[in-house]
């Protein structure tokens, strides 16, 4: 009879559930392993390098640099006159 067997195996059509199980896991580790190494490809939200393939965030990022300079060089103007 069916219900005196151990409920895990091919009668009750859990042997798919290993199969799953590790196919789960391999697809877990690839995206994990796109996440943290970053070398290439597209799933990467933890880069911390800005990109310099938009060139108006190049341009802002441009701007933001002379600012600095500027603010440093005030600075600088400043501690000599006082």
């Amino acid at each position: 009879m069916w219900w005196n067997h151990a409920g895990y195996g091919p009668m009750y059509g859990m042997w798919f559930m290993p199969i799953f199980g590790l196919l789960c896991m391999l697809i877990f580790v690839y995206f994990l392993s796109r996440i943290i190494g970053g070398k290439g490809g597209d799933c990467r939200p933890l880069t911390r390098n800005p990109s310099r393939h938009n060139p108006v965030q190049g341009e802002l990022l441009d701007e933001i640099r002379a600012l600095r300079r500027e603010v440093q060089e005030l600075r600088e103007k400043q501690k000599e006159v006082q």
